[in-house]
């Protein structure tokens, strides 16, 4: 099970790359929604055998936020 706190530090990361990235690393609830949306997506494909990692998949939610609920980029 991912946690917010394997979210968080993998959005540090992005920090000062995508302008999401720090708002995020801030708000409990994103980091949850990005963690559940990792592990539904790791439950899905798991069949195919095409892992994303955590990293990756942070870095779609900030290019695609909808992917995760969230409806426009600020």
């Amino acid at each position: 099970m991912t946690t917010i706190e394997d979210v968080a530090k993998e959005l540090e990361q992005f920090i000062g790359h995508h302008d999401l990235a720090e708002e995020w690393l801030h708000n409990d609830i994103v980091k949850m929604k990005i963690a559940m949306s990792y592990d539904d997506w790791l439950d899905d494909i798991d069949d195919h055998k095409l892992h994303l990692t955590l990293k990756e998949h942070i870095e779609t939610c900030l290019d695609e936020p909808r992917y995760i609920g969230i409806d426009e980029k600020p």
